[in-house]
């Protein structure tokens, strides 16, 4: 990889100084005029090169970056002009001091690189424009759902936290129906793009998609919401300077009082109950095989605690008898005041479950930037619920 730039490096400025070998090694000019012209091939290019750099940087939501994350699709612009420029004073040279004959050949092939340019740069121009926002349907925090020129009725979502590139393809727009395709990838951003809107959208899934099915635990889902007790500070996380391991509380917690018999397979809760596996069909939309969550149990009750994968705003919380039965499926609605932000890690731990009260942590964990070090930071919110469940 590393020859391949240096290599492209080299060919780089090779291109761009054979105009100046050329005039250098020319015998149609000496003297004072061929110092101007091997300068003016030396410094037009490169002054209106920097210029083009500055309009782009300057310019860049205008002109409706893509493509590029620093420069957008317009940054061939900036080599091109460097190249082309260079080239086109090189042919001028030719032109005004070379013989009729050689002139002429000179003219024609000027004619025919300029010809190449101007289709090359309408292609150029007709594939920024046709990649440009033609409509802003939702704007949703980083993010958005929108059309594009020319596709007026298909639906794009940018992807986290970057600004107008790299969107998604997620179906097509009739009314305020959304049809999804079957390349969608994340529900859960769609689902909380859609918060922000004042419309109702009718969300058409794919045929074979999980959400067009008929859950057996529906009836047994409900809807709670929780109460802030306590909000910690951000600190550094603990650690454990013995075998040099992230020792948080979270860790702690689940180590010395989470249920480890619990498991699951590719669609079931799997309960080792007295040395007997016992499966349990996972009939629900939120089930993860590679996210179980945190897991507690009581004398009669099996617990599992978990961030939703569905809805940012949710704690799920599914209950099961002490044999692995499953009872509910409770959705814990967050209070506004607790955000989940994308690509942080949540857990729950420090479960307290009495008659009244269902009481938990909501603990975060993330590594901080560069001028803190790139240390891991930790905090938490303390969660209450009423215990009807």
């Amino acid at each position: 990889m590393r020859t391949s730039l240096l290599l492209g490096i080299f060919l780089k400025y090779i291109l761009v100084l054979l105009p100046v070998i050329f005039i250098l090694f020319s015998k149609l000019v000496s003297g004072k005029t061929k110092v101007k012209w091997v300068l003016a091939v030396l410094l037009i290019p490169f002054i209106l090169k920097e210029l083009v750099y500055v309009v782009v940087m300057l310019q860049g939501d205008a002109l409706q970056m893509h493509g590029s994350i620093v420069l957008g699709g317009w940054a061939p612009a900036i080599p091109l002009i460097w190249y082309i420029s260079a080239w086109s004073i090189y042919l001028y040279f030719k032109i005004k001091y070379e013989s009729p004959k050689i002139k002429k050949r000179t003219k024609i092939t000027a004619g025919i690189l300029l010809t190449i340019l101007v289709v090359w740069s309408l292609v150029f121009v007709f594939n920024t424009y046709k990649e440009q926002e033609a409509k802003i349907i939702l704007k949703c925090g980083t993010e958005k759902i929108f059309t594009k020129n020319l596709q007026p009725n298909k639906l794009y979502l940018t992807k986290n936290y970057i600004h107008k590139t790299f969107s998604t393809y997620i179906g097509d727009l009739q009314g305020n129906k959304m049809i999804l395709s079957n390349k969608i990838v994340n529900m859960g951003d769609l689902h909380d793009c859609l918060k922000y809107s004042d419309k109702q959208f009718n969300l058409i899934y794919p045929k074979d998609s999980k959400y067009n099915k008929s859950w057996a635990w529906e009836k047994d889902t409900y809807d709670i919401n929780s109460k802030l007790l306590f909000s910690s500070e951000e600190s550094v996380c603990p650690s454990d300077k013995s075998d040099n391991r992230e020792k948080n509380e979270y860790e702690k917690w689940t180590n010395q009082y989470g249920d480890h018999s619990i498991k699951t397979n590719s669609d079931s809760f799997v309960f080792d109950v007295n040395n007997t596996s016992h499966t349990v069909k996972a009939e629900t939309i939120e089930f993860s095989q590679h996210f179980i969550g945190t897991t507690f149990s009581t004398d009669e009750n099996k617990h599992i605690f978990r961030t939703s994968i569905d809805d940012s705003s949710k704690i799920i919380l599914w209950k099961f008898s002490k044999n692995g039965d499953f009872i509910k499926e409770v959705h814990i609605k967050l209070p506004k005041s607790v955000i989940i932000v994308a690509g942080r890690g949540y857990y729950i731990s420090h479960i307290k479950i009495d008659k009244d009260k269902i009481q938990f942590r909501l603990y975060e964990r993330y590594r901080s930037n560069q001028d803190r070090g790139w240390k891991i930071m930790c905090s938490y919110h303390t969660l209450e619920i009423e215990n009807k469940i």
